[in-house]
């Protein structure tokens, strides 16, 4: 959904039109992606060196501050802010992985896996089929985009509640 609100911006936010879009939508995917490997890469050093207090709240932060930035921002800022919110997508999707792992047993590793590889790919999916087959306008478009940022940093009080209580649960 966050690709389809970012072509949606470059067109509508940023007046990018034809190849000039292509390019935008180019390089947000290569700082998104490249935040998102080094978020990844890291957590999966650093798992089980660091409480999830310290992962999942910032991780949580990072991806709200840069939804926010990434469409309030002007073009020049929008790409270290795109890293920024791979970078949070990164820890949460390294940590989230590194448990999966370690909870699971050595014979039942690469199932657990390839079941939550297979979720994703539901869950992005299901998402991209809503966004692009609901007919939203424009203005509701807008909305949601507005809205995705203030959602993530309303639920910061349950994310810290949450990585607290797995916090206890592991030590």
């Amino acid at each position: 959904a966050f690709l389809l609100l970012v072509l949606f911006h470059a067109e509508y936010g940023l007046n990018l039109h034809g190849i000039d879009a292509v390019h935008f939508f180019g390089r947000a995917l290569e700082c998104t992606g490249i935040g998102f490997l080094v978020g990844v890469i890291g957590m999966r050093k650093l798992a089980h060196k660091v409480s999830p207090i310290l992962t999942y709240t910032p991780s949580f932060l990072l991806i709200s501050c840069g939804l926010y930035g990434v469409f309030q921002a002007t073009p020049g800022w929008n790409y270290p802010l795109m890293s920024a919110l791979g970078f949070g997508g990164g820890l949460v999707l390294g940590r989230a992985g590194t448990y999966l792992v370690a909870a699971a047993d050595v014979g039942m590793r690469g199932r657990v896996v390839s079941v939550r590889v297979v979720a994703l790919a539901a869950a992005m999916l299901t998402t991209l089929l809503t966004m692009t087959e609901a007919g939203f306008s424009a203005a509701q478009i807008q909305g949601i985009i507005l809205w995705m940022p203030r959602l993530l940093f309303l639920s910061l009080p349950l994310v810290f509640a949450l990585s607290w209580i797995i916090d206890i649960a592991i030590h």
